[in-house]
């Protein structure tokens, strides 16, 4: 009976330590965990913490709602943009609606600095949640030095940086590229990103046999950081901060083929700035270190071509519409391009280089060239012909009318 009783303490002071209710470290953010039997203080969302067995690895532990069936991994991406995943992941304890630990390598970690993003998912690779992480405060608290610490006169230097377009404060009918860094969290003081610019003219082009071309060559040179001290008694926003700056373009656009060469850490990160026929098209040639995208989604993994319609070309822009009822199973979609093609319209995904395919059935965008009217009330144009299935062959009035609002920014796509 003795040894029972002695094997019994023994099973439960292991799971005890092994799962977080002694006084050991840990970094806990997110506000209330979801799982009912650690409420109180010992509830968190989030939490970090030394395996109980192996010192090389730090648990993240996730106590959420989304996460009570199944964690599959966590990705821990840093603002300069390193990122590292989690190794496993598993259940702290037999109950149904226990939280998940997933562990991560200690030194890889160690390389993490400032704020980031943690993103959550299934088994099946399914994105379930992101949220901030501040690495500097779990290193701290492990004992770990972070690689990168700015003093008030040092700047922090990202290992990437983001790139956008966004309309001029000069000319509302001109871009103006962005910069961005993801470089603190809530409560930190995150300055400006510091760049210089200078325009070498006439310099040779490397991508064609004995070409000139004009260089716009932009240095990356960091932003001030003052990270917030820790304390119990402030609650800072969930948010990331961004350093950013700012390239007005109107200055340049009279030069119809320019080259950005983007100078981060010494190395050139090159695109190609086209205007020609009222568009601006931004191309990634050899870049590395510089995320050009579409600000509205995620961030992607690599560079992406991005394009710009000036005013001028926005209003020689018409939206088709069938005047009349059709079936789905037809050839109508494929028949209404051809026939509006044939009428001297270009499709906009035809007429720009790269801009997503349209679906004429959905919201069909058509280019009128001069010579042609853009009416401001819907006209019809003619008919087109179409077969179904079943029902056999069909005509429907098809229609024009001015397309009122443009977002005049799109991400290409090879």
């Amino acid at each position: 009976m003795k040894k029972k009783a002695f094997c019994f303490l023994l099973i439960f002071v292991v799971f005890i330590s092994a799962y977080g209710f002694t006084s050991q470290q840990e970094f806990k953010w997110g506000g209330h965990g979801y799982d009912p039997a650690l409420k109180g203080k010992n509830s968190s969302r989030f939490a970090a913490r030394p395996h109980f067995k192996d010192e090389t690895v730090i648990d993240i532990v996730v106590n959420d709602k989304k996460t009570v069936r199944e964690v599959g991994g966590i990705d821990l991406i840093s603002s300069e943009g390193v990122q590292i995943s989690s190794e496993y992941c598993a259940k702290t304890m037999r109950h149904i609606e226990a939280p998940w630990a997933c562990g991560f390598n200690k030194a890889k970690i160690q390389k993490m600095n400032g704020s980031g993003t943690m993103k959550v998912f299934n088994r099946s690779n399914k994105l379930l949640f992101k949220d901030e992480i501040d690495f500097d405060a779990i290193n701290q608290l492990f004992g770990n030095k972070p690689k990168l610490k700015s003093t008030e006169n040092q700047l922090s230097v990202p290992e990437k940086v983001g790139l956008y377009f966004q309309h001029s404060q000069n000319d509302n009918n001109m871009p103006a590229i962005v910069f961005t860094v993801f470089a603190g969290s809530g409560c930190d003081q995150v300055g400006d990103l510091q760049i210089t610019k200078n325009l070498k003219l006439n310099q040779p082009n490397i991508y064609t046999k004995g070409g000139r071309i004009d260089i716009l060559e932009i240095q990356i040179k960091g932003y001030k950081l003052k990270k917030a001290t820790t304390s119990a008694n402030i609650t800072c926003p969930a948010v990331i901060q961004e350093a950013r700056a700012i390239i007005e373009l109107d200055d340049v656009m009279n030069n119809q083929q320019l080259q950005l060469n983007i100078i981060l850490n010494n190395q050139a990160n090159e695109f190609g700035l086209n205007h020609y026929d009222d568009v601006l098209y931004l191309n990634p040639m050899t870049v590395s270190q510089v995320v050009s995208w579409n600000p509205g989604e995620n961030m992607p993994a690599r560079a992406q071509g991005l394009g710009f319609m000036t005013k001028s070309f926005q209003l020689r822009l018409v939206q088709v519409r069938l005047n009349g009822s059709y079936a789905h199973k037809s050839d109508i979609g494929t028949s209404l391009r051809d026939y509006v093609r044939n009428l001297g319209y270009q499709p906009l995904d035809e007429k720009l280089q790269g801009y997503p395919r349209m679906n004429p059935l959905d919201e069909f965008i058509v280019f009128v060239p001069n010579g042609k009217d853009i009416p401001e009330e819907f006209r019809i144009i003619g008919k087109v012909n179409y077969h179904e299935i079943p029902g056999g062959d069909k005509i429907i009035d098809v229609g024009i009318i001015k397309k009122k609002a443009v977002d005049p920014f799109f991400v290409r796509w090879e």
